[in-house]
């Protein structure tokens, strides 16, 4: 029982965590599959690329993103430009 609890609360303490850190990310949606953050697919993932953080929707976007990384770095960066 003991376990659980603890497995919970790290679930939604990581969870909580990953959505602070979408709400100062400056695009609302995954730069891999285009879909908004916080959806069916669960909390944001945060991942950290050459010393930059970029938030993706999913588990299956990271493996996306590592198939090409400098691919969806430069639509990221041409959309955080957009945004300004």
């Amino acid at each position: 029982m003991k376990t659980i609890l603890i497995a919970t609360l790290s679930f939604a303490i990581l969870s909580i965590a990953q959505t602070k850190a979408a709400d100062n990310y400056p695009l609302k949606t995954c730069v891999v599959s285009g879909d908004l953050f916080g959806g069916d697919l669960g909390p944001p993932v945060k991942i950290d690329y050459k010393g930059r953080t970029l938030i993706l929707c999913c588990n299956s976007c990271v493996k996306k993103f590592n198939r090409d990384p400098e691919k969806y770095m430069h639509i990221l960066d041409t959309a955080v430009k957009a945004a300004k």
